[in-house]
């Protein structure tokens, strides 16, 4: 293994990486289908949610309260988090060019739901909150953007 990788980091930068490409590339298949911009935004976040919800091992790497991780990986879950923002973003650029959204900053506002998404996911500290789907209805999103 050391033949292809440098060291253990290496190896778990790759798999994680590898995981979550895989994922985003799944649901993209998924949501790419959708034509209304309202519902492709729901549903991608509704799949990711289910991803998190179903795959303990990344949903530790991106809350990763204790600290475990950041030493193997760096800057990874920055680059997933700024993936995400990224396709949320896209979608916003097409809801505004379709009409089906008000005229926004899509930075801005990308920026905004992607801190809501991780707040109402992995970002949360505590017992109290738990992560999970039952937090969809949290961050419904609704043609009320128009």
């Amino acid at each position: 293994m050391y033949e292809e990788f440098e060291n253990k980091g290496t190896i778990l930068e790759e798999l994680v990486m590898f995981e979550v490409l895989s994922i985003r590339k799944a649901i993209l298949n998924q949501t790419n289908k959708i034509v209304d911009p309202t519902e492709k935004l729901q549903t991608f976040i509704r799949l990711a949610l289910k991803y998190l919800d179903q795959n303990s091992f990344i949903l530790s790497v991106l809350h990763d309260e204790s600290g475990f991780f950041k030493p193997f990986l760096k800057d990874k879950p920055q680059i997933i988090e700024t993936g995400l923002e990224e396709i949320f973003v896209s979608i916003l650029k097409e809801g505004v060019q379709r009409g089906v959204f008000r005229k926004m900053d899509e930075k801005i506002v990308g920026h905004c739901i992607s801190l809501l998404f991780k707040r109402l996911t992995y970002g949360r500290n505590s017992p109290d909150h738990p992560f999970g789907l039952s937090q969809t209805n949290e961050l419904s999103i609704s043609s009320s953007m128009e």
